[in-house]
């Protein structure tokens, strides 16, 4: 279910806050809506703070929505996130993408920003094995190579 409230506190945009789910049955509903106060004459504003999930249906309608000028306001950090993989960047948010997209990648790790060694020597980023956990198994020699075997493979081995 999708509610759709009206608030008219500018005289010349519209703001519709909705609260529940954008789906395939009420974006036609939000659609229409929308289109019939720019044919009026009014600015939309879409004010996303209430809305739980949003379908496929529903990103595309927010894409066609916002090339004809509605503005996406009020999103939550996950649904902005969806939107913005859909080009659709919600008000509000667009400095912060701005200057995102400005400031430099961070290498792996801080300790590397600042000059020091890093506490993950090789690549891949995994420590070193601590002694304990590279010691063989119980009854095994110190010096057997150091590979998986199964308990019925060493008592094969034993014999």
């Amino acid at each position: 279910m999708l509610r759709i409230l009206r608030d008219d506190a500018d005289a010349h945009t519209a703001t519709l806050v909705l609260e529940g789910r954008l789906v395939a049955e009420w974006v036609e509903l939000l659609e229409y809506e929308c289109l019939s106060l720019i044919v009026s004459g009014l600015g939309v504003a879409l004010d996303l703070s209430g809305v739980v999930f949003i379908g496929r249906s529903g990103v595309a309608a927010l894409g066609r929505l916002d090339k004809v000028g509605v503005q996406i306001t009020g999103c939550s950090p996950l649904i902005a996130a969806m939107l913005e993989q859909e080009g659709i960047v919600p008000r509000g948010l667009r400095n912060v993408v701005e200057r995102s997209e400005e400031a430099p990648r961070h290498t792996r790790g801080r300790d590397r920003v600042a000059g020091r060694r890093s506490a993950y020597p090789d690549r891949s980023g995994a420590k070193a094995a601590p002694a304990a956990l590279s010691r063989p198994p119980r009854g095994e020699p110190a010096n057997a190579p150091n590979t998986v075997t199964s308990k019925s493979q060493r008592n094969r081995n034993r014999s």
